[in-house]
């Protein structure tokens, strides 16, 4: 089953989101929705650019190998 990558990162997000209030409520008893809404996505960001960046070059050796 070929998952679509979009569906992915927003499983991810919503999951790393639900994580972290739930720890803030815990800790703190509150809930700080703005913090944990820009640290998800600043994570799910650099979690793209990290998998990008990683996916060119494994694709590139690849290639090379191939040759």
């Amino acid at each position: 089953m070929k998952l679509n990558q979009n569906y992915l990162y927003i499983a991810l997000f919503i999951g790393l989101f639900a994580i972290l209030v739930g720890t803030d409520y815990n800790n703190q008893s509150e809930f700080n929705w703005t913090k944990n809404l820009l640290m998800s996505g600043v994570f799910i960001v650099l979690f793209i650019l990290i998998m990008g960046s990683t996916l060119k070059k494994a694709i590139n050796k690849k290639d090379s190998d191939s040759q």
